[in-house]
This record gives structure tokens, C-alpha cells and sequence, in this order.
């Protein structure tokens, strides 16, 4: 069911309440949108999609599966506002520790390094 047949659903409703009704359907859809558009620019014959994270429409991550000499291997893409980074790592806990990173302290950030080391997570 597209957005307008979805919006028709709302007719016998309160003005109010449908207002707040379609205006969340709208970001729903918005939303959508933005992941499959992560989705048509991630997805490659090397790697399969398994699920794409979005926290508070600010960090995306998409979770992918690659080979790796002949091997299956699962990473993390890292996005933030619905752009790529070109950053991959090998866990959800180092991807959000990259992002953070990359958000407050810029591309060329040395810091996922350290706290991964400090909080003697595997690298």
C-alpha cells in the first residue's frame, strides 16, 4: 500500500489526529526511502546485506556479509546522516565507537584506536 492510499485510511478521523497521522507516515516513508537508497549504494555482488541499523536518523550501519580467502566474514559499514564514511570494522561496539569518533573529531580520527585499546576491547 503506497503513501496516499495509506493517508485515504485517515479520513473519518479527527483534523488533529490525522494531521499527527500522516505526518508521521510521511517520516516513515522519508525514512524508508533514505535506507533504500544506503541499500542501492552499499549493495555489491561481493557483499550481501544482512540488516541496516538507524539510530536517530544520525548513524546508519549497515551489517554486511563478504568473502575474505574464501571465508564468510560479517562487518559493519558506517554511515552518519545517511553518508558513507568508507569505513567497515568488525563489530556494532567498534562501529558506534568510529562513528562517535568521526562525528566529533573529523575523517582522520586516531581515536577508535585508543578506546577500543583502553576499554581492552579486541581490535
Amino acid at each position: 500500500m503506497n503513501l496516499d492510499e495509506q493517508v485515504k485510511e485517515f479520513d473519518n478521523i479527527i483534523p488533529f489526529q490525522k494531521i499527527r497521522a500522516i505526518t508521521a507516515l510521511k517520516d516513515q516513508d522519508e525514512e524508508f526511502k533514505k535506507l533504500e537508497s544506503i541499500r542501492n549504494d552499499f549493495e555489491t555482488s561481493r557483499n550481501r546485506i544482512i540488516n541496516i541499523i538507524n539510530i536517530n536518523n544520525e548513524y546508519q550501519f549497515v551489517e554486511y556479509e563478504t568473502k575474505v580467502d574464501g571465508k564468510l566474514k560479517i562487518y559493519f559499514a558506517i554511515y552518519i546522516n545517511f553518508k558513507r564514511t568508507n569505513n567497515s570494522t568488525y563489530t556494532l561496539d567498534q562501529a558506534l565507537i568510529t562513528a562517535l569518533s568521526i562525528k566529533y573529531d573529523g575523517y582522520n580520527t586516531h581515536a577508535p584506536i585508543y578506546i577500543t585499546k583502553m576499554l581492552g576491547m579486541e581490535v
